[in-house]
C-alpha cells in the first residue's frame, strides 16, 4: 500500500495543490465576509451534547452557539445505525440555521482510548503498534479506523498522539505513544498518513510534545523545562515531519514551556503557536485547543479570557468537551473580544483567519460538497478535487 499524500495518490501533483489550497481559502473567506458577529463567534467553538440522539439540549446548543464542531464521547454512541443517525441529524440542524457544516470529532486512538465499540474494527494502542516497527501497520490502522469513523458521519479523527513518551513517570501519555524514541515518530507519522485517505481528518496530538510529563494536564499544569533548540532536537521532530507530509490539523498541549513562555502554556502562547507552529514549521492547517475544562487551563488561568487568548496565539478551534453554562461562558467571551476589537492586530483579523482556515479545511474534506450543507461550492477545479478524494475514502 502506497504511503504517498492523498493529494499525490488522487493524481493532482503538488503545484496544482497550490492553486486547490487557494480556491478553498478565497470560498472560505468569501462565507466569513457573510457572517455576523454572533455566527464568528459560534464558529471557533467546538462543543459536546448529552445524549445520543438529537435532544432538546444538544439542539438548544446548536441554537445558541451554532459552533463549529461537535466532539462526541462514549455516552452518544451505541449502533451503527443510531451513530448515523445522530450525525445526520446534527449535521440537518446546523443547515437549517444556515450555517456551515459541522466538523463531528471523536478520541479513537486504538488501545484504552475509543469511544466507538460496536461495529468498528478494535486495534490495540499505539504503544503495541510501535512495538513492531512496522510502519505499514500504523498505516492500515490509521486508515482503516478513519475510514469505518467517516462512514459513521464523524470526519474529525483526534488521533495519532504524535508525542514521544521519553519521560518513564508520564501519568497520561504512556502506551498512547507509540513509544520512547524519535521512531515512536515514524509510526505516528504513518498513521496520519493512512488515517488521511480514509475520510475522518486526523489530529495530530499535542504540540509540542506531552511526552516528558509528569503530570496529568487533565489535572494539573505540567511544565517543561526545555528550551527551544532541544525541543527542536527531539520533540518537534514528528510533528515538522508529519507537517511536511501534509498534516492537516494538530490539537495543542496544556502545557508551560518557561524557557518559550513564562506565563502561558502551549494553548494560550504566541510564542509556540504562532512563532514555533506556523512560522518556523510552516503550518497552514487548523489548529485546536486540547478540552479547555481540563484543569491545566481551568484551575490555573481561570480569571483570565483563555478563548480569545488560544485565538490571539494562533489557535482556530476551541474545544469544549461540555454544554450550558462553559458554552455560554465562552460564547461570550469571543463575542466581547469582537466587539472590543480585540483580534484585530497588524492589519489582520485573527479571529476571521481562524474561521476561515476551519472552513478552508472543511471545503477541501468535501462538507459543503454534501446534501447537508447550507452553502454549494461553485468551483469546478474544487468539485474535481473533491471528487478524486471521495475516489480514495
Amino acid at each position: 500500500m502506497s504511503l504517498a499524500p492523498a493529494w499525490l495518490i488522487s493524481g493532482i501533483h503538488a503545484t496544482d495543490y497550490s492553486d486547490v489550497r487557494k480556491r478553498t481559502l478565497d470560498q472560505a473567506a468569501d462565507i466569513v465576509s457573510k457572517m455576523s458577529d454572533e455566527e464568528k463567534a459560534g464558529q471557533v467553538i467546538h462543543i459536546a451534547i448529552p445524549k445520543n440522539y438529537l435532544d432538546e439540549v444538544a439542539i438548544s446548543e446548536l441554537q445558541k452557539v451554532r459552533p463549529g464542531g461537535v466532539i462526541l464521547f462514549g455516552v452518544n454512541v451505541g449502533k451503527k445505525k443510531e451513530i448515523r443517525a445522530l450525525t445526520k441529524g446534527l449535521q440537518l440542524e446546523m443547515k437549517n440555521l444556515n450555517s456551515p457544516p459541522l466538523f463531528i470529532s471523536i478520541d479513537q486512538e486504538g488501545g484504552r482510548v475509543v469511544r466507538v465499540e460496536k461495529g468498528v474494527t478494535a486495534f490495540p494502542g499505539a504503544l503495541a503498534i510501535g512495538q513492531t516497527k512496522n510502519p505499514s501497520y500504523a498505516f492500515n490502522a490509521g486508515l482503516i479506523t478513519s475510514y469505518e469513523l467517516n462512514q459513521l458521519g464523524i470526519n474529525l479523527l483526534l488521533a495519532p498522539v504524535m508525542d514521544v513518551n521519553n519521560n518513564p513517570e508520564n501519568p497520561v501519555i504512556n502506551t498512547r505513544s507509540f513509544g520512547m524514541t524519535l521512531d515512536a515518530g515514524d509510526l505516528a507519522i504513518s498513521y496520519e498518513r493512512g488515517a488521511r485517505l480514509g475520510g475522518a481528518i486526523p489530529v495530530i496530538k499535542h504540540f509540542p510534545g506531552h511526552g516528558d510529563t509528569n503530570v496529568d494536564s487533565h489535572l494539573g499544569l505540567p511544565v517543561i523545562e526545555k528550551t527551544e533548540a532541544e525541543l527542536l532536537d527531539f520533540e518537534l521532530i514528528p510533528f515538522q515531519k508529519s507537517i511536511q507530509e501534509g498534516a492537516k490539523a494538530v490539537m495543542s498541549a496544556h502545557i508551560v514551556y518557561p524557557n518559550l513562555d513564562k506565563k502561558y502554556p502551549s494553548t494560550l502562547s504566541k510564542k509556540i503557536l504562532t512563532d514555533i507552529l506556523r512560522k518556523k514549521l510552516g503550518f497552514e492547517g487548523m489548529v485546536m485547543t486540547d478540552a479547555m475544562e481540563m484543569h491545566a487551563i481551568s484551575k490555573n488561568y481561570q480569571n483570565e479570557k483563555t478563548g480569545s487568548l488560544a485565538i490571539l496565539a494562533g489557535a482556530d478551534v476551541i474545544l469544549l468537551t461540555s454544554w450550558g453554562n462553559t458554552t455560554t461562558h465562552y460564547y461570550n467571551m469571543i463575542l466581547e473580544s469582537i466587539k472590543n476589537k480585540e483580534f484585530d492586530v497588524d492589519g489582520k483579523n485573527l479571529l476571521d483567519e481562524a474561521i476561515k482556515r476551519q472552513i478552508a479545511l472543511k471545503i477541501e474534506n468535501g462538507l459543503f460538497h454534501t446534501s447537508y450543507s447550507f452553502k454549494k461550492i461553485e468551483d469546478p477545479i474544487l468539485e474535481e478535487f473533491i471528487q478524486e478524494k471521495r475516489k480514495i475514502s
